[in-house]
């Protein structure tokens, strides 16, 4: 998988493309804590049809990670077909999981699912941080936490509904 180069923090409210508009949404991969900004050098190729992988501040040294993605490649239908097509799903898959990988290895890491979707950095921002993900790295960052450092996450869900027993 080819590597490309990026020192992009946020995006230049001048000129510069992407969520901006409004045939582009801003496709979320995980949120970083980290006391520094994390390096972008080396970071791998996007899922498919996305911009370059970058980065979205937020509080407290937590990042998202997050790529333009073109609404004609996420829009609903585009990617209803791409869900259908086992080969493209797993193309996205791979691409996603070696983005977060990425900086899995040198900063604590939680994944956000794949296709996770804002309209824009700004509603990105304001999802996330009111997600029970951003909570969490919340609860990471303060180093007397009882979580301060953990490397790795499990999670699990049960499901309760009396029809599936």
């Amino acid at each position: 998988m080819a590597h490309r180069r990026s020192s992009i923090v946020d995006r230049p409210s001048s000129g510069a493309p992407g969520p901006a508009t409004a045939n582009t949404a801003t496709y979320v991969y995980c949120l970083v804590q980290s006391s520094r900004t994390p390096s972008l050098r080396g970071v791998p190729d996007s899922v498919p049809g996305a911009g370059t992988p970058r980065l979205l501040s937020f509080d407290r040294g937590t990042y998202a990670v997050v790529a333009d993605a073109p609404l004609d490649r996420f829009s609903s239908d585009a990617l209803q077909k791409d869900l259908e097509d086992v080969e493209s799903i797993s193309r996205h898959a791979l691409a996603h999981a070696s983005v977060v990988e990425f900086f899995f290895r040198s900063a604590p890491v939680i994944p956000l699912k794949l296709f996770t979707l804002f309209s824009s950095d700004e509603a990105a921002r304001r999802g996330v941080d009111q997600s029970p993900h951003q909570r969490v790295a919340d609860k990471t960052g303060a180093p007397d936490d009882e979580y301060s450092g953990i490397g790795k996450w499990s999670c699990r869900g049960h499901d309760d509904c009396p029809a599936r027993r």
